[in-house]
């Protein structure tokens, strides 16, 4: 039975859309869990991406800020609490912004203005563009439209399940993250 979202009570694809069930869907659908169907993933990523930076930031920071911008780590400590001052209001705003124009349309602006600053962050070679930066960087804060959105998309009765994946995923990001990051620091990493 075609793509399915829960157990077959949720259609993804429905034939009166001109999306048939047969052929390589249905052999696709038999291989693929429920439980992680397409949309969930977005959420997901929305929370990896999250606290991805956050585990490569909060590594790479202290040593960006002396290596590459002359300054004191201690200006880290500093930086992120301004991320998560200017995050609190933004997950206020993006969430009444996505009762307004919608669930997957702020989601999407959301994550596109959070790899615009992280793509920024990297160019920035003053102390006060950083914290601008990271200030915009916490206004798009994806985590909560990400828990939303897995918990809008998943059946009631995988609702746990999923919410616990989407967490567990997030917190491979975050030790991942400073893993990989930690290796990447030294003197001919900066460019």
């Amino acid at each position: 039975p075609g793509w399915r979202s829960g157990i077959g009570k949720y259609p993804t694809c429905a034939p009166h859309l001109g999306c048939a069930a047969d052929g390589w869907r249905r052999h696709a659908a038999a291989m693929l869990p429920d439980l992680w169907a397409a949309p969930r993933w977005c959420g997901a990523l929305a929370l990896v991406s999250h606290f991805g930076d956050i585990s490569v930031s909060g590594t790479l920071l202290p040593f960006f800020l002396e290596d590459v911008l002359g300054v004191g780590r201690s200006w880290a400590g500093g930086i992120f609490a301004v991320q998560y001052g200017c995050a609190t209001i933004g997950l206020f705003l993006t969430g009444l912004a996505s009762d307004v124009i919608g669930h997957r349309q702020t989601l999407a602006a959301v994550m596109l203005m959070q790899a615009a600053t992280q793509l920024v962050q990297g160019h920035v070679r003053s102390l006060g563009a950083l914290i601008a930066v990271r200030a915009v960087s916490g206004f798009f804060a994806s985590y909560g439209l990400g828990l939303t959105w897995v918990a809008h998309v998943s059946p009631p009765e995988l609702l746990a399940r999923s919410l616990a994946h989407a967490v567990l995923a997030a917190q491979f990001a975050v030790s991942s993250g400073g893993l990989i990051a930690g290796q990447l620091s030294g003197e001919h990493f900066w460019v």
